[in-house]
């Protein structure tokens, strides 16, 4: 069989050349394919693997012969995926000057598209980088030219598409544009199963976008109907024991986790753990992910001796994968730190946290969000072991974190001078406490208005400086208004307002309004019991 520079037939002369730059994409990625008249090939693919992408170069020969198009792999940066030596085999349907379409080897129409000055793959490239610098504003332009490209070079409802439509979907997700994000996903979505069919995996993939963004906004019973369709897909295409399936479960296991449905939150987890470690082994990233959402689990229902071992073995898992020195270590590091505090092993939690600390100092520098969260951790931790004056250093350099990214009347600010506030009031130090609490409050009222809950929340905080000191009158005032605020926003019967009920109750008792306390206390009990 020899090199073509066209179909092989009695018209070739007149035909266009298959000569030149070609773009194509699947449900794979986005390929760019040069056919070189030597019979050479280069083939450029910007290949989707699970959670990630690679950049994959191939070298190739290829020949035309009765409308046969043959190209076999010479080279390969991913001989897995393109193993040295393959054969694919296409027929060649028609080519014009901008457009080569063939048949695959399962019947498939393929379109190529001659390659225009910026290219799909060049925009998906420049996608990539813009959204891994956490670019959104720069990433959105770039996937919506994308998106206009893909219709204009396959036209506008052709599987091709989808990707850029989902590109751009993920993209208003992250930017909390969630209508938006719905409107693409469902477009992908209708195109997917006009053109492959209603049980095609590709569907199941949409499906389960569409799940998590449901989930995102907390729509649970939309979320959970649409993740179940994913599953039934997957479980019909590849077997109830896929990777798929896996990734699905977790999905559910999440959603009944955050809803209180710990039994059925379980059975997802351990379903999904039990197929990933068959398919992957021991040692992967996903196997630790599953490891650990068991655990937080149990840590969630209370059950922190069943919890330790999954985190444990989640922390190991991710340490062997990626060192000892990654953010994802530091997460895992912060998870049974929380586990040994709960447990009352605070020593070997302030160790864990002040690794995790380190490990964040080094990857992200002194000034970083994550370094103000661990900051808070150890002091949280040096406080609950008394050591209150260890810990106002860390809540203090915490809070100019805070302040010096986000600027003195964000609400994150005001929960972190709430923190220092209240280490302050642990050491009786009620004159800087009330400063404090003051300017949370202050910061609260500007941003949310009056009557938002977390202006109710400071209030609480700010009426029990009054209490300690003995100033009752002002502490009444305060909590009416706790109380008024909280009631309107969660309604009567919620946790947030029978705690601040306990807070006046503890407030009458250290005036020796022994009976009226009685009275909230019964009355703060009897809201807890009907919110379990």
């Amino acid at each position: 069989m020899k090199p073509a520079y066209q179909v092989d037939d009695r018209e070739a002369s007149q035909k266009p050349s298959i000569i030149g730059t070609w773009m194509t994409s699947d449900e794979h990625g986005i390929s760019e394919i040069t056919y070189a008249p030597d019979g050479s090939a280069e083939i450029t693919i910007l290949y989707r693997l699970k959670d990630a992408k690679e950049k994959i170069q191939v070298k190739a020969a290829w020949s035309v012969e009765n409308r046969i198009l043959e190209t076999t792999v010479l080279e390969s940066t991913l001989p897995d995926i393109f193993p040295l030596g393959s054969t694919v085999t296409e027929i060649i349907f028609y080519i014009t000057d901008d457009r080569f379409v063939v048949i695959d080897e399962q019947g498939n129409p393929i379109v190529k598209k001659k390659k225009e000055s910026t290219s799909l793959l060049d925009l998906e490239e420049q996608f990539d980088i813009l959204y891994k610098e956490g670019k959104i504003a720069e990433a959105i332009e770039v996937a919506e030219e994308q998106l206009m490209l893909a219709k204009d070079t396959f036209g506008p409802d052709t599987p091709d598409v989808t990707t850029a439509l989902e590109n751009l979907a993920m993209l208003y997700k992250d930017d909390g544009q969630y209508d938006k994000t719905e409107s693409l996903l469902k477009q992908s979505l209708t195109i997917k199963e006009q053109t492959l069919g209603p049980e095609h995996p590709e569907v199941a993939e949409t499906l389960n976008s569409i799940g998590e963004l449901y989930q995102a906004q907390g729509q649970d019973n939309k979320a959970i109907p649409v993740y179940k369709q994913a599953l039934t897909i997957i479980d019909t295409v590849y077997g109830p024991e896929s990777l798929w399936s896996a990734t699905i479960l977790n999905n559910l296991g999440l959603l009944h986790q955050a809803r209180g449905n710990f039994t059925e939150a379980e059975t997802y987890f351990k379903r999904s753990l039990a197929i990933r470690e068959a398919f992957l082994g021991t040692d992967q990233p996903d196997v630790a992910t599953s490891l650990n959402n068991i655990g937080v689990l149990y840590q969630a229902q209370g059950d922190f001796t069943k919890a330790e071992p999954f985190l444990k073995r989640s922390l190991a898992t991710w340490e062997k994968i990626l060192g000892p020195d990654t953010l994802v270590v530091a997460s895992s590091l912060d998870k049974l730190a929380e586990n040994h505090e709960a447990q009352g092993n605070f020593t070997e939690a302030g160790l864990l946290f002040k690794r995790s600390l380190e490990i964040r100092e080094k990857l992200l520098g002194p000034d970083h969000p994550d370094v103000a969260q661990s900051l808070d951790n150890l002091a949280e931790n040096f406080q609950s072991q008394g050591r209150n004056i260890q810990a106002r250093p860390l809540f203090e350099r915490s809070l100019e974190i805070r302040e010096k990214l986000l600027g003195p009347d964000h609400p994150d600010v005001a929960a972190s001078i709430d923190r220092v506030a209240e280490n302050y009031l642990t050491l009786e130090r009620y004159s800087e406490a009330e400063s404090l609490f003051r300017r949370s409050l202050t910061i609260r009222e500007k941003f949310f208005g009056l009557d938002h809950p977390e202006v109710g929340l400071s209030l609480d905080n700010l009426a029990g400086i009054y209490c300690a000191q003995g100033n009752s009158f002002q502490a009444d005032i305060l909590y009416g208004r706790a109380l008024t605020v909280l009631k309107d926003a969660f309604g009567p019967v919620h946790p947030e307002v029978a705690q601040v009920l306990k807070n006046i109750a503890a407030c009458y008792k250290e005036t020796g309004r022994t009976t009226e306390a009685k009275k909230l206390e019964e009355k703060a009990e009897a809201i807890l019991s009907k919110t379990k």
